[in-house]
């Protein structure tokens, strides 16, 4: 091996040893994607967590003996099928495309990693993942051809091999076209209604197992972790130890990670996680760190990100989804994929508020979940709702400064300004808070198109409250003076520093 290449293998191995085993794949799918480095360093893991002292026992030499390529080799024969390459390794198996030379077309070959493939219970594994993949026929879905065993008696998994790119190669390059993340989103949570209503659930929803063909068909791949009901009304397969959590820490659920039971909703908050990071390029619950450990307590307990306001000017509505999605209460969430598909389907027509085709309780539900996964919302709005009665208060004052020397036109024409200003400027603000409470939804859009209006307006209260602190001065009312003045003051302040940070911790950005 290269020096510099092992310099990477061994730093990289050096912090995976330092994590718990639960935070690796998360981590070596960052910081390692290259297959063969990533080979290396499992092998390595594995021999470390057996107890071996690779580095007494000669770093290089033991290198060199652990790090040969495993597994199949291109040409060689696996029954009617012809090795082509490796495509793929990881915790839960080998994938390898190969060509079927009966049906003469390529297939996608799944093997438990050598050092595992005899182990009962990953044989018993890859079993139901075949069946959990094979009770769906979906064209979301990867096809399973067979499940067959080699010569040593291993299992391995014949599947449709699809060619394209994974959605974790598209957000590398940055966030997703609005329109596109949408038609991507719609096709993963059909696939997942289809796999849901043969008492399937995946488990591991993820930027990894999603693939786009070059013809823009998206397929939903690995049901290695997938949940498999033994009949309509019978109890659920389980796959996994009880009480273990499964999956991938980034993009598991609240219940996932506290090993709770799990089901469709488990599914539906993976689908909001991967419809947030289409959309803005970042995962929903990211923190300040690329640290699992930090992701996986802020999915438990933290709010997640808001939705850029260029966004949901793009595609209206689809904030309210993706926070419903995200709540942490698994009842609360969609009660099925096809509801969810109903309402991105809703989101890209441009039809009326969502949640509005459910039952008449449901709008209340949307508005009470919008409000929860938005605390921020509350503040922006008692922001409104201050500024605006300051507003209101100030007409009265207004009124008092009257009086010689001042003529009475001036006084009229002053006292006319201040109503007018504080009858606009408040319009705008309430009809802010009307929204956010009654259209949540529609916020970001009206607010957008009363922004500049607002602000305009407030600029003419502050002039006018100046103008009434100097006829103040000059009758020699120096506490309305004070008063008028301290407020115009007050006010500018609030719409230029505080209203901003407000805003950008409501809507994700800051107002202009």
């Amino acid at each position: 091996m290269e020096p510099e290449r092992w310099r990477h293998v061994s730093g990289v191995l050096e912090e995976a040893i330092a994590l718990q085993p639960v935070e690796r794949k998360a981590f070596l799918d960052h910081a390692c994607p290259d297959p063969v480095d990533r080979r290396e360093v499992e092998s390595l893991l594995r021999h470390h967590d057996q107890g071996t002292d690779f580095m007494e026992d000669g770093a290089g030499r033991l290198a060199a003996e652990l790090l040969e390529p495993e597994g199949l080799t291109p040409g060689q024969r696996l029954g009617v099928y012809r090795i082509v390459r490796e495509i793929g390794r990881g915790g839960m198996g080998v994938v390898y495309l190969a060509r079927d030379a009966t049906l003469d077309r390529d297939v996608a070959i799944k093997m438990l990693p050598p050092d595992v493939s005899h182990d009962a219970r990953r044989r018993e594994r890859l079993r139901q993942e075949a069946r959990a993949a094979a009770a769906v026929s979906h064209p979301g879905i990867a096809h399973i051809y067979a499940l067959e065993e080699d010569e040593h008696g291993a299992g391995y998994l014949v599947s449709e091999f699809v060619a394209g790119r994974t959605l974790r190669e598209e957000i590398a390059a940055g966030p997703i076209p609005p329109a596109l993340a949408l038609g991507t989103a719609t096709q993963v949570a059909s696939a997942v209604a289809a796999a849901h209503a043969r008492g399937v659930v995946h488990r591991d929803l993820k930027p990894e197992n999603i693939m786009r063909t070059g013809d823009g068909t998206v397929k939903v791949l690995d049901f290695g972790l997938a949940r498999l009901s033994t009949g309509a009304d019978g109890p659920p397969a389980r796959l996994t130890v009880t009480g273990a959590a499964m999956g991938t820490p980034g993009y598991m659920s609240p219940e996932q990670l506290r090993g709770a039971d799990t089901g469709p909703p488990t599914d539906i908050f993976s689908l909001g996680l991967l419809i947030h990071e289409m959309l803005t390029g970042r995962h929903a619950f990211a923190g300040d760190t690329d640290s699992a450990t930090v992701t996986m307590v802020r999915i438990i307990e933290a709010s997640p990100g808001r939705l850029p306001a260029a966004v949901t000017s793009a595609l209206p509505g689809i904030d309210a989804v993706v926070d419903r999605c995200l709540l942490k209460d698994p009842a609360a969430r969609y009660a099925t994929a096809e509801a969810l598909v109903a309402d991105l389907r809703a989101v890209g027509s441009g039809a009326g508020v969502v949640g509005t085709r459910a039952e008449p309780a449901s709008r209340t539900i949307d508005r009470r979940t919008d409000r929860q996964a938005t605390p921020a919302s509350g503040w922006w709005q008692f922001h409104q709702v201050t500024v605006s009665a300051l507003y209101v208060a100030m007409i009265y004052p207004a009124w008092e400064v009257r009086g010689a020397p001042i003529p009475s036109w001036a006084h009229n024409v002053l006292f006319v300004l201040v109503i007018v200003a504080a009858a606009l400027a408040t319009t705008m603000r309430l009809h802010g808070v009307f929204t956010a409470r009654v259209h949540p939804d529609r916020l970001a859009a009206a607010r957008r198109r009363a922004r500049p209006w607002a602000r305009r307006f407030d600029w003419m209260m502050s002039g006018a409250l100046l103008l009434a602190a100097a006829i103040a001065l000059v009758r020699d009312r120096v506490w309305f003076a004070a008063l008028f003045a301290t407020v115009a003051a007050s006010a500018t302040v609030a719409f230029l520093l505080i209203e901003p940070a407000t805003s950008e911790a409501t809507f994700g950005e800051e107002t202009p």
